[in-house]
């Protein structure tokens, strides 16, 4: 007989589907591994209900659901993607008591609101997480809220990082509500973000994405 020597690697390959909606203005991103159709939802906000018909439309196999913060406009559509899909629901501790308060600030913005159920995993310090051999490093960037994180992975061998309210594209999330603080967000983002390569593809909750780079020199708020 006659050896064969085959050598065969399944590359990971990542898609990523923007949704932008509601009131606010949300932008929600899955991640679909393309291989298995198992995905991750970064955050869930008002009018979830096109993310849930994509997916049942796509047969896709959504797992988790990281939320960025506890913000009403980012975990609304929790309670109802829950029930759907059973997905893990991730959320930082330090944002818990945000996220069971959504009636309260749900009164603040004239919207009623049922609480979310609780989450699945409450994270409390920087932590790797793997969907489909993909990897999913989630960092803490609080200042925004006490419990903002943001998510840096690779996507067509990209560096991208999703920063959640923390950093947009020439500005940064405001300070003013429950728990922010302007001097922790700047921190986060001067010694965060802004270490990351300067190349990375930052998208954001709200607007246009940017680059490290970019924010790094014509930022309003944060500049090197």
């Amino acid at each position: 007989g006659h050896n064969t020597l085959s050598i065969s690697k399944t590359y990971c390959i990542m898609k990523l589907k923007q949704f932008i909606l509601g009131p606010f203005v949300n932008n929600l991103f899955l991640l679909i591994d393309q291989n298995t159709n198992n995905a991750v939802l970064i955050d869930a906000s008002f009018e979830i209900e096109k993310v849930i018909n994509y997916v049942n439309q796509n047969k896709i196999n959504l797992q988790k659901v990281i939320l960025t913060h506890g913000h009403i406009d980012h975990i609304y559509g929790v309670k109802k993607i829950k029930s759907e899909f059973n997905p893990e629901i991730i959320l930082h501790k330090n944002d818990l008591w945000l996220y069971e308060n959504i009636s309260m600030q749900g009164q603040m913005f004239g919207f009623n609101s049922e609480t979310a159920p609780n989450p699945d995993l409450l994270i409390d310090k920087d932590i790797n997480i793997e969907f489909s051999g993909n990897k999913l490093e989630i960092f803490e960037t609080p200042g925004h809220t006490p419990g903002s994180i943001s998510i840096k992975t690779k996507l067509d061998n990209k560096d991208i990082v999703f920063t959640g309210d923390t950093l947009f594209y020439g500005s940064i999330g405001r300070t003013d509500l429950w728990g922010g603080s302007y001097e922790t967000i700047e921190l986060s983002i001067k010694k965060r973000l802004y270490n990351l390569p300067e190349n990375t593809i930052v998208y954001t909750g709200h607007g246009e994405e940017t680059s490290i780079k970019s924010e790094k020199s014509s930022n309003a708020f944060v500049r090197t």
